[in-house]
This record gives C-alpha cells, structure tokens and sequence, in this order.
C-alpha cells in the first residue's frame, strides 16, 4: 500500500491516510557547535537535539557504524575524524532525512586554555561578503586558513588586529573550513558557510 494507511474509526467510517501528503514527516536537528576537541584517551560527549515535526520515531548513525533509536541521543565518540550524522524520522510508512557533517579534531598537546577557544568570534556566519574575526589580545602570531571541503587552502592571511575584516566575496557559494592559528598553535576550526 506504499505510504497510504486505512485508519478505521466505526465500521463504516474508514479514511486513507496518506502520509506523503497529510502530515509527512520532517527530519530537523542542531548541535551547539559543528567542531569539537578530542585529547588521547578522552572521549568527546554530545547531545543532539532534535528538531524533527510530525514524526513517530527516530533512527540516529552517527558515522561510526552505530545506531540508536532515541530522540535525543547522547552519544561518544572515541578518536577524532569527521562523521556524517544521519537522522532518519518516521511516520508511518513514510521518511525523510537529514545529514551534517561534525568535527573532532585532535587537540592532543594543545594547552587547555586554546581549546577552549575563548574570547575567539567569527561572525557573521552565514556570510556573502565580509567574515569578521575578533581575537583576544593575549593570542599573538595569528594566522588565518581558510580551506574548502576537499581540504584545498584557498586563502592564507596574518591577523595583525585583534579585530579584522576579511573578504571573502570572490569564493563561490558554499561551505569552508577557516582554521585559526596562535604561535603555530591551532585555536579554532569552525565551518564557514558563503551565501
């Protein structure tokens, strides 16, 4: 019967429930961040919250070969890389999909007070022309990469201020990953997306 479901009430007063077009479902989810920090022998923690509408049930892989049927999972990952996250949610016969790409990256040797990235913003995100950086003034020899998914370095640049204004308008529409460094020292990696 494909996605149609008779629903039955009274002996006769049956309906065809499309799910397709009554209520499809629709998959939606967020993380607080797109990039995490794993240091060996930690585990890196996290909690996706889902966003999902006019769905039953939910079936979460995380990249890793594992699966969970949970709303909101909490789920750990062990060695840094980049996973495709999949929600698949459900309604009746009917599914629709939603996939992310997260990053973990390895901060093994990174100083605490770097991977924590404070007092690094990057704004506005998404952006069509401009990206601006703003640095705390205790982070010296800053430089700034910003490469494309294939991993490509399409810009190389000093930040001399603790506040710069970069242009960005020449690169077509898309994601990017801007990577900042501090002393040779990575402080942040963080998607990019140009509209």
């Amino acid at each position: 019967m494909g996605c149609d479901s008779v629903q039955c009430y009274f002996p006769d007063s049956c309906f065809v429930y499309d799910c397709k077009n009554d209520y499809p479902p629709e998959a939606n989810f967020s993380l607080a961040q797109d990039t995490f920090y794993y240091k060996d022998g930690d585990t890196v923690s996290i909690k996706f919250q889902n966003s999902s509408s006019a769905s039953a049930g939910y079936t979460w892989h995380f990249g890793t070969g594992d699966s969970l049927n949970l709303v909101n999972p909490k789920y750990q990952f062990t060695a840094p890389g980049d996973y495709e996250i999949t929600l698949v949610a459900r309604n009746m016969e009917c599914t629709d999909t939603i996939k992310a790409i997260l990053h973990i990256l390895d901060a093994t040797g990174i100083s605490p007070l770097l991977r924590g990235v404070g007092g690094v913003f990057v704004y506005p995100n998404p952006t069509q022309n401009n990206l601006t950086i703003e640095i705390n003034n205790e982070f010296k020899n800053n430089t700034l990469q910003l490469t494309d998914l294939y991993g490509r370095t399409l810009l190389t640049t000093t930040l001399a201020n603790p506040k710069e204004t970069i242009d960005i308008s020449t690169l077509s529409n898309g994601i990017y990953i801007l990577q900042l460094f501090s002393n040779n020292q990575l402080l942040i990696s963080k998607k990019v997306v140009k509209e």
